[in-house]
């Protein structure tokens, strides 16, 4: 089993801190964080209208104690209407937020805010505003993301309009310069670098002499990566530099909020067209020319994720780079072992952490000395949310990463359940009335490679299942205990190298013929199968030895102690490489049939005696 390097993570429901001062705005929505040496900063963008409720915590106190939180509505600062910002810079004093896209037309806006981070939070003079969208007479509006090169500020170029309007004209302030002087700002377009076209770029990193900033646009996927060296002329096209990473491998595209260290630049892997995923992380070696092709590595995030997210942004810190939970997967690479190295990675599934069941969804990341903190974004269960969290890499003294054993049902993650009723305990789960099609899913992440040799204790019974009277035969099966790479919502697309332990009941115009238990390969064709009586417990144990990788047995007995056999079931063909990051208690099964049926089923005693690599 890959190292665990997470500590445990701690989630904090901000949503309602200081709501009585913004009663028409939650705390919820928001797309970057930054720290400021006490405060962890969190960036307003959207939460189905564009909002400007600045969110902080001070890391002096208790993370999950609400008085350790303030927040600001910031929205109409100086008059103007300061809302919807994706990114912040910190000069040592000021923090400074990136204008990005907005609900109001032209549907992206230029107004640059700042905060005086030696001034009270919730004074309006600790705040400034600035319109820089007509500097230098460019178009400067829709940004995502800034950085700070010791002097000047730059805002990176995203997306002007609510159309295609990804752009690369650059934004930059300088701080030796009063704020809301128009000579204090200049723009450069640096759409044509290179050839171009240079278009839609999400984050910078300051390194050196240099600064790099991802590509990012998700209607043409492009990969080509912009840097900039700071000691030279700023409008000049021979200080910037690019590379088209789609040139070294096609679905290199669409990049996201980069990270340095000693020796290298990483970028994350971002968002595509209809929530499909970039596939790659790419690195830059800095003692190599910025252009050489063979300067660049590329991760594919297949080798850990076989169906890849985005990470949007990335942190380094101590000997970790970290890759934030853009939807529900954290990433990790300890840049002290080889960047192919299956072993060097750590992935973990971050939704139902610390008892919230929604905590995934995720933009930005940042850290102070102990942790790194995760900006609360949105996710497909709830939209936008609030639910603040932060991690420990490496583990905190005394604990233990978390490792399969006697299984807890109530830390799985459940699925938005459908048309069935779940009942959880932690030794066993009800499911009651649930339906062919239905996504209902219970699960829990142990990480790359965290199951390979198996030899697994469980319990099932099938309860009752109906059928709508029709004259033709009919199936249903539903998944009890499952072992798989794919979460919640990927079932349309099941290989064939996943197990699953169904509950099959076959009907006769309306009228139970037969059911069973029946060990599958998933779309592997029919597994095999023993027939069994309704409202019956049966005691299972599911083994794959290291010997024979390829096949796994399923032994079923009549008692709790596993001395009366009744039946051993064997499937093969499983690749003897195959090894599994996620165990199911329930998977939802079949596709929805417009017909009526139901059925409902327990599974538990879920023990995991052997899982080792």
């Amino acid at each position: 089993m890959t190292s665990n390097y997470f500590g445990r993570l701690q989630v904090f429901n901000a949503k309602e801190i200081d709501l009585d001062e913004h009663p028409d705005f939650y705390c919820e929505g928001y797309s970057d964080v930054i720290f400021d040496g006490q405060y962890i900063y969190y960036c307003p963008y959207d939460q189905a209208a564009d909002h400007g409720v600045v969110l902080r915590y001070n890391t002096a106190k208790p993370f999950k104690d609400t008085n350790s939180w303030d927040s600001y509505d910031a929205g109409n600062t100086d008059g103007l209407r300061t809302k919807s910002y994706w990114g912040m810079a910190f000069d040592g004093r000021f923090i400074y937020f990136a204008p990005s896209k907005c609900r109001v037309a032209p549907y992206a806006h230029g107004k640059i805010l700042r905060y005086d981070t030696q001034a009270p939070l919730k004074a309006a003079s600790s705040w400034a505003a600035y319109d820089a969208e007509a500097t230098d007479g460019l178009i400067c509006r829709g940004y995502r993301g800034a950085v700070f090169d010791g002097r000047y500020v730059y805002f990176v170029p995203y997306r002007n309009d609510d159309s295609w309007g990804f752009h690369a004209v650059f934004l930059r302030y300088d701080t030796q310069a009063p704020f809301k002087d128009a000579s204090s700002w200049s723009a450069f377009d640096a759409q044509n670098i290179g050839g171009g076209p240079n278009k839609g770029y999400w984050g910078g990193v300051l390194d050196g002499d240099y600064l790099y900033f991802a590509p990012y646009n998700w209607y043409a996927d492009h990969g080509r990566a912009l840097r900039y060296n700071i000691i030279r002329p700023f409008k000049e096209a021979s200080s910037w530099d690019v590379i088209n990473l789609a040139a070294i491998n096609a679905n290199c595209v669409n990049l996201a909020s980069p990270a340095a260290d000693a020796n290298f630049v990483y970028f994350s892997p971002g968002e595509r067209m209809f929530r499909t995923y970039a596939l790659f992380i790419a690195r830059y070696n800095k003692s190599k020319p910025f252009t050489d092709p063979a300067a660049w590595d590329l991760f594919d995030l297949r080798n850990l994720e076989p169906y890849p997210q985005a990470h949007a942004a990335c942190f380094f810190y101590g000997k970790y780079v970290l890759f934030g939970a853009y939807n529900n997967d954290l990433l990790a690479y300890d840049t002290e072992k080889p960047f192919s190295d299956h072993a060097a990675w750590t992935v973990r599934d971050v939704a139902n952490s610390d008892g919230e069941m929604h905590s995934f969804g995720y933009r930005g990341v940042a850290a102070d000395d102990q942790y790194f903190y995760f900006s609360p974004a949105e996710n497909d269960a709830l939209i936008v949310h609030g639910l603040a969290m932060r991690c420990r890499v490496p583990l905190c003294v005394n604990q233990s990463p978390p490792v399969p054993g006697v299984e807890n049902l109530t830390t799985y993650y459940l699925e938005e359940p459908g048309y069935g009723t779940f009942d959880i305990t932690s030794s066993r789960v009800r499911v009651i009335g649930t339906r062919l099609g239905d996504d209902e899913y219970l699960y829990k992440c142990y990480g790359f490679g965290a199951f390979r040799e198996l030899e697994v204790d469980f319990e099932v019974k099938l309860l009752e299942a109906s059928y709508e009277p029709l004259p033709e035969q009919r199936t249903i099966k539903h998944g009890t205990l499952c072992f798989s790479n794919k979460r919640a919502g990927q079932r349309e697309s099941l290989d064939t190298d996943d197990l699953a332990i169904q509950l099959r009941v076959d009907f006769l115009s309306g009228v139970v013929q037969h059911s069973y238990i029946q060990l599958d390969r998933l779309n592997g064709g029919e597994g095999p199968r023993f027939e069994i009586a309704i409202d019956t417990d049966y005691y299972c144990t599911l083994i794959r030895e290291a010997a024979s990788l390829d096949t796994v047995q399923l032994k079923i007995y009549a008692d709790a102690e596993r001395t009366g056999l009744l039946a051993t079931l064997t499937q093969t063909g499983f690749s003897a490489s195959r090894v599994w990051r996620f165990i199911y208690a329930v998977r939802g099964g079949g596709e929805w049939t417009g017909e009526d049926n139901a059925c409902s089923f327990e599974c538990g005693g879920v023990e995991v005696r052997q899982s080792i690599d």
